[in-house]
């Protein structure tokens, strides 16, 4: 994963134009000539590939996760994901051929899996967004977002990553909070013992939380809660402590429900038996 920030950005309309217009036809000779025959056949016949020597011609300064996007448009077009003849239109290839400070065989794939992942016209929205708020919407979470298979949502949860500011780590936890870890890979939570040590682990993460509250969050007035933040940092703080809210909430009627059930299988005390007199 990597990162590019968006603030410093070419408009849409400048990275998307005609690449040839910024490449000199001196250097696309020279670039065809040093090929080999199977490699020219591939990539340097191409119109594609001179757009993409154009591409390059974009200051490293400015280029953002849409000029990342239209790379990985560019490199798709010289490497199809479905075409799958040994040596050729591999990214590997065109990377060497390329040349490209920065830019190896995994750098390409990933911009060609970034484009893969988002529309362009998805992609500006956020992109809109995040410049207006001064937010650093990076290609990392771009590549997150991919794990979300509806659309909608995805949309729906990149727009809320910007206007809450997430970070990479935050915004992953999000969606995995949405899709359970089960589905993106990890291991089904085990089943306790008893209840006795779910509930005893319970207590310990509790117990944990109070004490980061006490000793990390305040810490006698020294700790990060008592420091200055901007207002972006506070309203997006407010609003992961109202979701915590809402979570022990749910916990604390979970633990009601808990408490009738245990007391329901109490035992019944025997009632006294009365004997009978002749």
């Amino acid at each position: 994963m990597y990162s590019t920030n968006v603030r410093a950005m070419l408009p849409l309309t400048a990275v998307c134009c005609p690449a040839e217009d910024r490449t000199t036809a001196a250097e696309q000779r020279i670039k065809r000539e040093k090929m080999s025959p199977s490699n020219r056949k591939c990539f340097a016949d191409k119109p594609a590939f001179a757009r993409l020597l154009g591409h390059f011609q974009v200051a490293e300064s400015q280029r953002g996760v849409q000029w990342e996007h239209q790379l990985g448009m560019l490199v798709n077009e010289l490497c199809p994901r479905n075409v799958r003849v040994y040596g050729q239109h591999s990214i590997e290839l065109l990377a060497k051929e390329l040349a490209a400070p920065s830019y190896n065989s995994n750098r390409l794939w990933l911009s060609r899996k970034l484009s893969e992942a988002i529309a362009a016209t998805d992609l500006t929205q956020l992109v809109g967004k995040a410049d207006k708020s001064g937010f650093n919407f990076t290609i990392s979470h771009v590549l997150s977002l991919v794990s979300i298979k509806d659309d909608d949502e995805r949309i729906a949860v990149g727009k809320l990553c910007v206007e809450r500011q997430w970070g990479v780590k935050q915004l992953r936890r999000e969606i995995h909070r949405r899709q359970g870890k089960k589905s993106q890979g990890g291991l089904s939570l085990a089943e306790p013992e008893n209840v006795d040590v779910a509930l005893q682990d319970l207590l310990e993460r509790s117990r944990d939380w109070l004490n980061r509250y006490g000793k990390i969050w305040f810490a006698g007035g020294t700790g990060c809660l008592a420091r200055p933040m901007s207002k972006a940092a506070a309203t997006r703080l407010e609003q992961e402590l109202e979701d915590a809210e809402k979570v022990l909430r749910e916990m604390r009627a979970a633990v009601d429900i808990a408490r009738k059930g245990i007391r329901t299988q109490r035992p019944r005390a025997a009632k006294p038996t009365q004997i009978k007199g002749n």
